[in-house]
């Protein structure tokens, strides 16, 4: 019994699937039948639209075209001009455009002052082609029916024609039966003007008298400034004339008045016809409103149609509004003028009518089944909700990372433009961002103006937050400025500051130029200081010395002890003196106020020299000199005598501060562009000293000043050898000292 059941169920559920299926092909085919019956309805009300359309050309007058109204005045002024030539030629005098036609306005008049004839000379040939443009502006124009007169009643030019003897008696005022001119023609109109060249309307045709006074107040009916050019003259008015303009009921030739009237004539159509197509799509728009949400998203092809993208959906909106205002023009004005099937008939198709009707039918199913289609995916979107339908068919929302990622990566960009360089590629971006996004807007018409008003309130926002920040980051360049002004010169900003970023990196580079050059000062008051204490004590111990030794020379009368006490007093006069000579070889090394004897000098022997030289003093310290000279000579351009007394300071100092029977090390190296000259030793006592002032005149490494020395060895050092365009410096590692000097080659 279990089995039976559950095979019924089975069979049940393909038989409910069908009747499904089959209420949703039914439901489909009354939904396009209904939509059908619509445009089958719309184009049975073709001929009564046709019939409306006198009803709606009143809207769309002759001089509702504003190039109309601009070829009047230059007909109008091209005949005056042409009569004034002939009216001259008569009276055997040449006619000057320039002075009859003409006057250069007031305020270019004085702007050109003395060269005022010159201007009026270098122009003469172009208004003169002007003129002769005005008066072949007529042949343009071969529609319009044209009759002037002068004052005298004489006739200054006519169309020809069989009925131009209407528009002479319009003219003159004396033919009154005016349906004569209504059976030839459409429209008329009569200017005069007086001897002032005022200028007043003696009748019309055509036109309603609001027209008719919209074209006498028009100011470019008594002005001539087609062209920017001439904008710098003014012509002079039309004085005493008359003129009858006509356009004729039947338009022979395709000049612009033709075009005019084509355009005139689909315009009226399209109104005619807006009533109907609206009233189509009221009913397309209550079919979809009245049809319960239930059955209407079964309808065939729309589980499709609602998965259509949003911006897509924008897009066919925006074709099917185009195809609904443009439909005059498609569709019913072909249709009911003939020329539709004037085109199907090269297709060589049967039953050109029928396919017509076809044609039109599916063109008014294509927009109302649009709009009954919208009306349904609006219920569909209120049905599962808008964020729900925001996540599933919206392209924006589907890619905002990759929208978002890329936004970023722009906005970063843009943020991070160095003011020192040129900017032009990142301002071309954003012009062109802005470009596309206005020109989007542009094309869908109406609802491009609310996104403008969408964009322009975005665009605000965004603008006065990144102003609101660049301010934030000037005040914090503003406050930094005023730290460093105020003798803060410790702070340390490295806080962003997006386009101020280069100067804040500036002002911090001043700030340590500032106190590198403050510490400096500070320090150089610091030597000053040590100068003055270390040379008054070391002048002040061997003068104390000397005192000391002559005043017991005076009182000493054994023989030995005064020959002790002079080589006592030698000694220390000695020592006296060579502390001098070293205060002013530094004084005189650091003024530059030496003169060097530069001369080709071996280093390598002038090395060996020192050494063998100061032997007796390197012997009594125990220390053991290792030398690791080039086997070939290395000849450099020095003075030989400072780089002696260079090598000789170097080795007294390490036999000075060396430990005891300990091995020093010197190295002379020859590289491609330096040769290096490294003297290595170890330290007797612990090097504690700052090896950047060691060089510095006075600095000694026994602060307690207990061993024998001015401290203006390694002073004379380095003066000497930056003399000679080379470079000393020390290094320590422990109680390793190590004195490096590099000569460049030649």
């Amino acid at each position: 019994m279990a089995i039976k059941s559950k095979s019924n169920k089975e069979n049940l559920q393909p038989n409910k699937e069908n009747r499904t299926n089959k209420t949703n092909w039914i439901l489909t085919i009354i939904t396009l039948t209904l939509i059908g019956i619509i445009s089958v309805c719309l184009l049975l009300s073709y001929p009564i639209i046709k019939k409306n359309v006198p009803n709606y050309i009143t809207n769309y007058s002759v001089f509702g075209n504003y190039d109309f109204k601009e070829k009047i005045i230059d007909v109008s002024y091209g005949i005056y001009y042409d009569y004034l030539e002939k009216k001259a030629e008569e009276n055997e005098k040449a006619i000057n455009p320039m002075e009859d036609f003409f006057n250069l306005k007031k305020e270019n008049r004085y702007e050109y002052g003395q060269d005022y004839e010159y201007k009026l000379n270098e122009d003469k040939a172009s208004l003169n082609e002007y003129v002769n443009y005005l008066i072949n502006e007529l042949h343009d124009l071969g529609n319009l029916r044209v009759y002037a007169m002068d004052e005298n009643g004489n006739t200054v030019y006519e169309t020809k024609e069989d009925q131009s003897w209407l528009l002479e008696a319009l003219a003159k005022n004396s033919y009154m039966e005016k349906d004569d001119l209504k059976n030839y023609y459409r429209f008329y109109v009569v200017l005069k003007y007086d001897d002032r060249g005022k200028l007043s309307i003696e009748g019309w045709y055509g036109e309603n008298e609001y027209k008719a006074r919209q074209l006498l107040n028009s100011s470019r009916l008594t002005s001539l400034n087609n062209y920017s050019f001439y904008n710098e003259y003014e012509a002079k008015p039309i004085e005493n004339m008359t003129y009858v303009y006509a356009i004729p009921k039947t338009l022979e030739y395709h000049d612009s008045l033709y075009y005019n009237e084509i355009y005139n004539k689909t315009m009226a159509l399209s109104d005619s016809s807006m009533v109907f197509i609206m009233i189509g799509m009221a009913f397309a728009f209550l079919l979809a409103l009245v049809i319960p949400f239930k059955y209407t998203r079964n309808i065939l092809c729309f589980n499709k149609f609602s998965k259509i993208p949003l911006e897509i959906n924008f897009i066919i909106a925006a074709i099917i509004m185009a195809l609904t205002f443009e439909s005059a023009s498609l569709i019913i004005s072909p249709t009911l003028q003939g020329g539709l099937s004037e085109a199907l008939k090269m297709t060589s198709l049967p039953h050109l009518d029928i396919v017509t009707y076809i044609i039109n039918v599916l063109y008014w199913m294509v927009i109302y089944g649009f709009v009954f289609y919208e009306v349904i995916n609006i219920k569909y979107i209120f049905n599962i909700g808008f964020k729900n339908y925001i996540r599933k068919n919206v392209l924006v929302y589907k890619f905002k990372e990759v929208i978002f990622a890329v936004l970023r990566k722009l906005v970063n960009y843009i943020k991070g433009v160095d003011l020192n360089k040129k900017s032009d590629k990142v301002l071309l971006i954003i012009l062109v961002i802005n470009f596309f996004i206005v020109s989007v807007l542009c094309s869908v018409w109406f609802f491009g103006i609310l996104g403008l008003i969408i964009y322009s309130v975005l665009l605000f926002h965004f603008s006065r937050k990144y102003i609101n920040k660049w301010k934030k980051d000037y005040n914090k360049i503003l406050e930094k400025t005023k730290e460093i002004s105020n003798g803060n010169l410790d702070s340390k900003d490295d806080e962003d500051c997006g386009f101020f970023n280069p100067m804040r990196d500036e002002l911090n580079n001043i700030q340590k130029g500032f106190k590198a050059a403050v510490e400096e000062e500070v320090k150089s008051q610091r030597m000053k200081t040590e100068l003055i204490s270390n040379v008054s004590h070391d002048l002040k111990t061997p003068l104390t010395s000397i005192i000391a030794y002559v005043d017991l020379l005076k009182g000493e009368e054994d023989e030995e002890k005064r020959k002790a006490y002079l080589e006592t007093l030698e000694r220390k006069s000695q020592r006296l003196k060579h502390l001098i000579e070293d205060l002013f070889e530094v004084s005189k090394a650091t003024t530059g106020n030496i003169n060097l004897n530069i001369m080709d000098v071996d280093i390598s022997y002038l090395m060996k020299q020192v050494v063998l030289e100061l032997d007796d003093k390197i012997n009594e310290a125990g220390l053991d000199v290792r030398l690791s000279l080039p086997e070939e000579k290395v000849i450099l351009s020095l003075d030989g005598q400072r780089t002696y007394r260079v090598f000789e300071n170097l080795i007294i100092n390490v036999v000075k501060y060396a430990l005891p029977n300990s091995r020093v090390y010197i190295d002379i190296k020859e590289g491609r562009e330096n040769v290096d000259v490294i003297i290595k030793n170890i330290s007797a006592d612990e090097i504690t000293f700052n090896i950047n002032e060691i060089s510095d005149r006075f600095v000694r490494g026994d602060k307690s000043r207990n061993t024998e020395g001015s401290g203006l060895g390694l002073a004379i050092v380095k003066s000497f050898v930056e003399l000679q365009g080379g470079k000393f410096h020390i290094e320590v590692d422990g109680d390793l000292f190590k004195a490096i000097i590099s000569f460049k080659k030649k």
